[in-house]
C-alpha cells in the first residue's frame, strides 16, 4: 500500500465516506502488519526470554525460528594446543616401505650435467598413505585319503 503526497491530498479533499474508507483501509492494514510482526518476534523468540524452543522442551528443531542457537565453546582466545605444549608428531621409519630418490640432472647455475656427479648429502622426509583396503580371498580344501587297512575313501571326520 503506497500513497504519493499527491493521493493523500486527493483523498483528504473528497467526501466524508471516502475519507472513512481510507481510514478503514489504513487500519486493516496494520492489523495485517502487527500481526505479521508478532509472528516473526515469535519465531525469533525475542518478545519473551524464557520461550521454549527444541533444547529446552519437546518441540522440533524446525519449530525454532530463525534465530541460530548459541556456541557452547568461549568466545576469543587462541585456537590450538595451549602454551607450552610439546607436540607429538609421527616419527620417521627407519626402514620405509619404499625409497624414492629426488636428483638433480643439470646445475641450476651453469647447466652443467650432474648425472655422474656422486650425491654429496640428502634430505629425508616421509609420506604416510594408508592403503587401500583388499579383499582377501581364503581357499579351504578338504582332503580325501584312502584308508591303508580299508581301502576306503575317508573325508576330514570334523566339518568345516
Amino acid at each position: 500500500m503506497k500513497y504519493t503526497a499527491k493521493k493523500i491530498e486527493e483523498i483528504s479533499e473528497g467526501s466524508p465516506s471516502e475519507i472513512a474508507h481510507f481510514i478503514t483501509a489504513l487500519v486493516v492494514h496494520i492489523e495485517k502488519l502487527e500481526t505479521r510482526v508478532k509472528e516473526l518476534e515469535r519465531q525469533l523468540g525475542s518478545n519473551s526470554s524464557n520461550s521454549s524452543n527444541s533444547s529446552n522442551s519437546s518441540k522440533p528443531p524446525s519449530s525454532d525460528g530463525f534465530r541460530k542457537p548459541k556456541s557452547l565453546r568461549p568466545s576469543g582466545g587462541k585456537k590450538g594446543a595451549p602454551k607450552g605444549h610439546e607436540g607429538h608428531p609421527l616419527k620417521m621409519a627407519d626402514n620405509p616401505d619404499e625409497v624414492k630418490w629426488h636428483k638433480p640432472d643439470i646445475c641450476y647455475h651453469c647447466e652443467q650435467s650432474l648425472v655422474d656427479a656422486p650425491i654429496e648429502s640428502y634430505k629425508r622426509r616421509q609420506i604416510v598413505d594408508l592403503p587401500l583396503p583388499r579383499l582377501i580371498f581364503t581357499e579351504h580344501r578338504v582332503a580325501t585319503k584312502c584308508c591303508p587297512n580299508c581301502n576306503k575313501n575317508r573325508l576330514l571326520s570334523r566339518k568345516m
